[in-house]
């Protein structure tokens, strides 16, 4: 299900419109919907992430990632390494694949990932365990 056909789409915050696909911006987590056949790099990325920053004004933010991978597309696992290299942060990643090509990449991305990673196969479920990342990343902010 894309996030314009969900219950969701309502509390969008923005969209972030590429050639590679949409992301949208909630309060604590963002989505990204890549498109069918594209080859997703870390220039697209690097896009993304600079619109992101600038939404929430503040490059020390840790928000969750929610992969909603209705399209069968391409990208570099190791370009995750430039990421958190980078100095960038993430709360989790969800990703939402019903396909088994999708599981397989997942584990491969895996290796590269520098923060929890889990595998759904509904928007919902994914969405709601990306919210209780925020929260308990939240609450140890504040202990």
């Amino acid at each position: 299900m894309k996030i314009a056909e969900s219950k969701y789409f309502s509390n969008v915050k923005k969209i972030i419109t590429i050639n590679e696909g949409d992301f949208y911006v909630f309060d604590d987590y963002v989505v990204g919907e890549i498109k069918q056949g594209v080859v997703f790099n870390w220039d697209c990325a690097e896009e993304v992430i600079e619109e992101v920053y600038n939404y929430f004004g503040n490059k020390n933010i840790k928000v969750s990632y929610v992969s909603n991978r209705i399209h069968s597309y391409s990208l570099y696992p190791q370009d995750w390494l430039k990421f958190f290299n980078g100095s960038n942060t993430l709360n989790c990643i969800s990703v939402v694949t019903n396909e088994r090509i999708g599981l397989s990449n997942l584990i491969l991305e895996k290796l590269f990932i520098k923060t929890k990673v889990q595998k759904f196969t509904s928007l919902d479920n994914a969405i709601a365990w990306a919210k209780q990342q925020t929260i308990k990343e939240k609450n140890k902010l504040i202990a």
